[in-house]
């Protein structure tokens, strides 16, 4: 597409950072690819040959991102820097080009989103934030904005604030980080857990059998081929052709929707006024108007929800429903949905339950979701 230039950055080696919307926030979106690197001394102060690109302070550190790794290496020493630099893609979204915040809100924010998801190997503890939620994200939304017909990505666990994080979850949602990626039979592999499952369905309806590869070779006009140099890398074109957003530079900002949402990871911070979260794409928009059309309607649905509230309306209650019936009703799904965790257990078993009691949720006159938001 037109937002990712001609060159195209290294093999994807998965991890992430930051506010949440439940929808996400509908914006102009920038990606880059930096170095980024944390050290106590004051990069102005250093006398670095090459001044990074971006400097945050945060208590006693100072985060930087410097566009080559070749810098970033070079201040390491100068600085004393504990760690080395990791890659990351390093997003910015203008807080004034937000479309579905309403100008009151957007007055509190004190400075643009700015957030990263670093490219870390398969066999990092934390390869979730990119390899089960961010490039998950990504590529879908991508593959939609190019025409291909691919299952709806949903991260629905990680934007309640009820979600208690336990081990239990974690394993449910995303696998045992200590299972080895090699480790394909065991039943905690990150690929058989509910965002693993969710990967395999968004890369099988792009013509890849196997979830586990996840880069791709181009030409030098950035069109997919069918070298695989190792087990990382998918002959499928489809599934390449969709993957190029995170392999190839962005020669310019987009029009998407940004969502963060919790790390799942139980030693992840949760309990926290900054709980640790991560950065998905979940839409791409074709234009700019495409945006802004999107972000008035879901302005104008707020806004008739609070107004139905103001009028008497009972909020989440369909209108095929009585109050009160409905009321009694969630009551005993309610009890039914003991002991289940997370959002998407909850809804199969709530489907299950209209199915069964109901016959559809068309004569239901709801859908689980209405139970979901009711609850």
């Amino acid at each position: 597409m037109s937002f990712l230039s001609n060159k195209q950055a290294e093999p994807l080696s998965g991890e992430a950072t930051s506010f949440v919307n439940d929808n996400g926030f509908i914006g102009e979106l920038m990606a880059t690819r930096l170095h980024e690197m944390s050290s106590l001394m004051d990069p102005a102060e250093a006398g670095l040959s090459v001044m990074p690109v971006t400097v945050e302070e945060h208590g006693e550190y100072y985060w930087m991102w410097f566009s080559e790794k070749d810098h970033a290496v070079a201040a390491k020493d100068t600085l004393a820097a504990e760690y080395g630099s990791r890659e990351v893609w390093r997003y910015v979204m203008r807080t004034d080009s937000i479309q579905n915040v309403a100008p009151e809100s957007l007055a509190k924010f004190t400075r643009d989103f700015q957030t990263g998801s670093s490219r870390t190997s398969m066999h990092h503890r934390y390869r979730h934030q990119l390899h089960l939620l961010s490039l998950v994200g990504a590529v879908a939304a991508h593959a939609k904005l190019l025409g291909y017909d691919v299952p709806k990505v949903q991260f629905d666990d990680l934007v309640s604030s009820d979600t208690q994080f336990t081990d239990e979850l974690m394993n449910h949602l995303i696998g045992d980080p200590a299972v080895k990626a090699s480790e394909a039979d065991d039943p905690l592999h990150y690929l058989n857990s509910i965002y693993g499952k969710q990967r395999a369905a968004v890369w099988a309806a792009l013509g890849e059998s196997d979830p586990s590869k996840y880069n791709a070779v181009y030409d030098t006009k950035g069109n997919p081929t069918k070298e695989a140099p190792n087990v990382t890398f998918t002959q499928s074109e489809d599934l390449a052709r969709a993957l190029s957003i995170a392999h190839f530079n962005w020669s310019s900002s987009t029009w998407a929707r940004l969502l963060f949402v919790e790390d799942p990871h139980v030693d992840a911070k949760h309990d926290d006024d900054f709980p640790d979260r991560v950065p998905v794409i979940m839409e791409l928009f074709a234009s700019k108007a495409d945006a802004v059309a999107a972000g008035k309607a879901e302005l104008a649905k707020r806004a008739a929800q609070s107004s139905d509230s103001d009028n008497g309306i009972v909020s989440g209650v369909p209108t095929e429903w009585d109050a009160d019936q409905w009321a009694e009703e969630m009551t005993e799904i309610t009890a039914m949905l003991k002991g289940i965790k997370g959002k998407s257990a909850k809804r199969k078993k709530i489907a299950e339950y209209i199915n069964a009691e109901y016959g559809s949720e068309a004569d239901f006159a709801a859908t689980a979701e209405d139970v979901l938001a009711s609850l």
